[in-house]
């Protein structure tokens, strides 16, 4: 239906020091405690502590890095989204980067789905507000994601067709997924988690 729910973190929940617990094989396997902080996200949230236990971390300079991935995580991923696929959405799984154009949160029709293509044009399901130098994606069979800046845009009876300068490699599927990333408005990337 196109709809996605989107869900922020709390600013609780934004770690700015982590306090990293790991076994120090120099010193016997005693508990040790490395303090991480981001100085950056102190500034701008203040200070927000975490105590992580690294399980089977035996040195400090692993600690360091687990404690500074979970302040980097607790920074810039601050939002998730809600979304149903169809069938063609079974290929992706956790993990994967996906992108997604929302309309609502665009302000603009940027996607959908392809009627007909070859590997150098795609025929859009609905005309859209793209221009030549913007930047065209498309899902392909094999369940990568293609993108290429396009070249010519024609549309003639409601029927918009755009062009790319570099092929796809592999002729994108009917009825797969098409969005377009002009100056203005990009696409947003998020993992999937479940």
């Amino acid at each position: 239906g196109g709809r996605f729910a989107y869900s922020g973190i709390d600013i609780e929940q934004r770690y700015t020091v982590a306090l990293v617990s790991y076994s120090d094989m120099t010193d016997y396997g005693r508990q040790k405690v490395v303090y991480v902080q981001d100085a950056e996200a102190i500034r701008r949230y203040g200070v927000n502590k975490t105590e992580i236990t690294a399980f089977g971390c035996t040195s400090e300079s692993q600690a360091q890095r687990l404690g500074k991935w979970v302040l980097a995580s607790s920074r810039f991923e601050t939002q998730t989204v809600a979304f149903t696929v169809d069938r063609s959405g079974q290929i992706v799984t956790p993990g994967k980067v996906v992108k997604i154009m929302d309309s609502a949160f665009a302000g603009k029709r940027l996607g959908g789905r392809i009627v007909s293509a070859t590997k150098m044009w795609v025929v859009l399901d609905k005309p859209c507000d793209a221009v030549i130098g913007d930047v065209l994606t498309v899902n392909l069979p094999n369940g990568t994601a293609a993108s290429r800046y396009i070249t010519n845009v024609s549309t003639v009876n409601d029927v918009q067709t755009l062009t790319v300068g570099q092929s796809f490699g592999d002729v994108p599927t009917v009825g797969a997924n098409w969005c377009v990333d002009t100056e203005e408005v990009a696409s947003r990337e998020f993992a999937v988690l479940s």
